[in-house]
């Protein structure tokens, strides 16, 4: 929280949400690649901070929250009381976290307090679905969701869309959410990154699923990724660094590796009915209970091995959007349909 606020203080936040709002890349191939990199992005800019060399961003499981019904009947959601500020009901956050209005000031101009500033708004309504389920309410995932997206198809733009458009998915999480997360700025709110990180988790999961790990896709086998392997991943203004996708698919090359977690253990994702490939350690770990996404040093691996960040995971859903920008609703708009296939 402290290094997000810091980088926020200087400008840096706010470069990184003008970034999405200009080169992020949503409903192609390279939504997946993209994110992970942007991910990155972020983990070496707060890495660069001083005190926080050994970070690697937490990630959210919002499979692991309580249900709207729970929820109505008195459980409180994790992720709006670990201190990113809470439901401000459509209004600027005043919750007492480094994220009330006066205190933190995001890119977004959708949303001003009363003397013109800009704030970050959260307008979520957790127990709308628990009285009244239906179109129009937003709602997460369950494990078991996604343990059939994860092992329903090997085929990457099967798998690709329906985790980025699926009911409960990608998509869900940020009209849930809404206020800032309905916007193209959606960077600007802290949730935002923990939410992405889980989704990169779920690719992660997926790839080893598969055994795809380390894969190199071929114009004739396109099953573990389908968009061009040399295509520039852009991520202007905040750097004129780029990347491709075939920099970031697999995870070893960054030395990322995932703490397996409740979600994995919670469908049995290593189950030989599940998934046909075998479990990768250099991908996922088990810490104890402990959920991480570690992330190695290299220019200190040799001596001092992996470093490593604690990260949270929790299970929610949400409520209609009030608010949500245009280009997105364009985009979440897509059929929801997922496509069970799988290719030899």
């Amino acid at each position: 929280i402290n290094g997000f606020k810091q980088l926020a203080d200087q400008g840096k936040i706010q470069e990184l949400s003008q970034t999405h709002d200009s080169s992020a890349l949503h409903g192609s191939a390279y939504f997946l690649p993209w994110h992970r990199a942007y991910i990155m992005v972020l983990e070496d800019a707060i890495r660069a901070l001083p005190g926080y060399q050994c970070f690697a961003m937490p990630y959210w499981d919002w499979t692991n929250e309580p249900t709207p019904l729970e929820v109505s009947e008195g459980e409180t959601l994790v992720i709006m009381s670990s201190g990113l500020g809470d439901d401000s009901d459509g209004e600027c956050q005043n919750s007492g976290s480094v994220f009330d209005e006066g205190k933190y000031e995001p890119q977004s101009s959708s949303y001003r307090n009363s003397n013109g500033q800009k704030c970050m708004v959260r307008n979520v309504d957790y127990t709308a679905f628990a009285t009244s389920p239906g179109v129009g309410y937003c709602w997460f995932a369950t494990p078991s969701d996604i343990m059939s997206l994860i092992g329903g198809t090997n085929r990457y733009e099967t798998f690709d869309g329906g985790l980025e458009y699926g009911s409960g998915m990608h998509g869900s999480v940020h009209i849930c959410i809404s206020g800032n997360m309905g916007t193209f700025y959606s960077p600007d709110d802290p949730v935002f990154w923990l939410h992405h990180t889980f989704i990169d988790y779920i690719w992660a999961l997926w790839q080893d699923c598969w055994d795809y790990e380390g894969v190199t896709p071929t114009p004739t086998q396109t099953l573990s990724f389908s968009g061009s392997l040399t295509a520039t991943l852009s991520f202007s203004p905040y750097t004129t660094r780029t990347y491709t996708p075939q920099n970031v698919l697999d995870l070893s090359s960054y030395s990322i590796i995932y703490e397996d977690g409740p979600l994995f253990s919670n469908v049995v994702v290593d189950a030989s009915s599940n998934c046909p490939g075998t479990v990768n350690p250099n991908w996922f770990a088990s810490m104890n209970g402990k959920v991480r996404r570690l992330r190695e040093n290299k220019r200190r691996e040799r001596n001092k091995g992996r470093n490593n960040r604690i990260r949270k995971r929790k299970r929610i859903k949400f409520k209609p959007f009030k608010k949500l920008d245009k280009r997105l609703q364009t985009l979440l708009s897509q059929p929801d349909e997922l496509e069970i296939e799988v290719e030899e």
